[in-house]
């Protein structure tokens, strides 16, 4: 599965399919995704400088939905 060509949120995404991960923050996302991805040369990583924008981008969609839903 990938999300928006961002292979490093879709690996995010695929390992936390099972589970619900409480993350306020982008900075928190990114913490959580260079311990799953376990290397230190990000650079070969697609989409990896774009995944915090990407985790933000989501949170507000869901933030819109849950307020139009409120209304």
């Amino acid at each position: 599965m990938v999300l928006c060509g961002c292979s490093s949120v879709s690996t995010f995404v695929a390992a936390q399919a099972a589970k619900v991960v409480n993350i306020s923050r982008a900075q928190q996302f990114t913490e959580l995704l260079n311990t799953m991805i376990d290397t230190t040369d990000t650079s070969s990583i697609t989409g990896y400088p774009e995944s915090p924008l990407a985790y933000d981008d989501i949170w507000t969609i869901a933030f819109a939905f849950h307020t139009a839903a409120a209304t």
